[in-house]
């Protein structure tokens, strides 16, 4: 039996290395597609990942049979998959979203808590034959569904939109007091005369 750790590390390896060139060769595009929202995510706050059936497609004989999908998670940093169970938590042990998936029984829709690291973050759905190891090409039924997602840090710097908002009302207060002030100046400065 194979570690699943050092399995996790060579489908990384492999989804980040290879996979793009050699991996995706001769399999067909997969007919589901997926959406991870909101589009930029924040350490800490939800996010949710939605599959569902590309529409005006045929059944694939592999997608009525059922397939076991795959989310995988590769953060900004050391390349580390995290493999998104059912439940929203995140393994690093190759676990399978969900099993024996068919188009029917789409779309499907998962929600977890985002951990970080801030960056960039690459998102994978893997299609793979029922109970086979994801790690394995061969066992791939469909080419993997690649997303970029970015990562905002929580705290201060996810408050840029605050800040970015704020500036030009803080900047229109301050020219608006300084004409006030400037206007208050030539005011005093000019003598009045007596009109007696």
């Amino acid at each position: 039996m194979t570690n699943p750790r050092l399995g996790s590390l060579v489908l990384t390896l492999f989804l980040i290395g290879l996979g793009p060139m050699v991996g995706e060769a001769g399999l067909p595009p997969a007919p589901i597609q997926i959406r991870v929202s909101p589009s930029t995510l924040q350490e800490g706050e939800r996010a949710v990942i939605r599959v569902k059936a590309l529409p005006d497609r045929s059944t694939p004989l592999a997608m009525r049979t059922g397939l076991d999908l795959y989310v995988i998670r590769i953060p900004g940093g050391p390349p580390v998959a995290h493999f998104l169970t059912a439940t929203g938590e995140w393994s690093r042990t190759p676990i399978a979203y969900r099993q024996a998936v068919t188009l029917s029984s789409l779309p499907i829709a998962t929600e977890w808590r985002e951990a970080g690291p801030a960056g960039w973050a690459t998102v994978i759905v893997l299609a793979v034959h029922t109970s086979k190891n994801p790690s394995r090409r061969e066992h791939w039924a469909y080419q993997p569904i690649v997303r970029q997602v970015r990562v905002r840090a929580a705290g201060p710097i996810g408050c840029l939109e605050c800040v970015e908002l704020l500036l030009p009302i803080g900047g229109i207060a301050l020219l608006a007091s300084v004409i006030v002030l400037f206007d208050w100046k030539q005011t005093r400065a000019i003598p009045q005369t007596d009109k007696s």
